[in-house]
């Protein structure tokens, strides 16, 4: 028998400053905060409240909406990135580059990709992290303490 903990407990403060993903393809690595953390929530209900009336009636429009969510996830969610290349470039992570790319139409399935991480719970489980943690101190050559390091947030 589980105990629920092992089965539902997640870190809140990870869930607010971040973890790192796997590696997506090509290196590249996204620092996730949790959907609907407090912070999310907080800028959530202050860029939505003039569209309440919209949003109740169910007639904001979509570019309007996504623009919301992008401007969430640039300042909430999507917190770091390792390797991410745009265009042939290698983009250095700042929310300002974050919502660039998170607003960009085209680009939509990523930002699906950073809502879909930031909504998996076991990214946030307690015992993922701890398993996580070990295999860093056992197969890490000490470079990386969980901060991008080579890029600043910008916030």
């Amino acid at each position: 028998m589980n105990d629920i903990r092992t089965l539902f407990a997640t870190d809140p403060q990870k869930e607010i400053e971040g973890v790192w993903s796997q590696d997506l393809g090509g290196g590249l690595k996204l620092k996730i905060a949790r959907l609907k953390n407090p912070n999310f929530r907080k800028l959530y209900q202050r860029l939505t409240k003039p569209h309440e009336r919209q949003i109740r009636n169910r007639t904001l429009e979509e570019a309007t909406e996504n623009a919301i969510l992008a401007k969430c996830l640039a300042k909430t969610v999507l917190l770091g990135w390792e390797n991410l290349v745009l265009d042939k470039q290698e983009v250095p992570y700042s929310e300002a580059a974050a919502l660039k790319i998170l607003s960009d139409p085209e680009l939509a399935d990523f930002r699906d990709q950073v809502v879909d991480l930031a909504s998996d719970a076991e990214l946030f489980r307690q015992e993922h992290l701890e398993q996580a943690e070990k295999n860093l101190s056992s197969g890490s050559d000490g470079t990386s303490n969980g901060e991008n390091i080579s890029s600043s947030s910008g916030t």
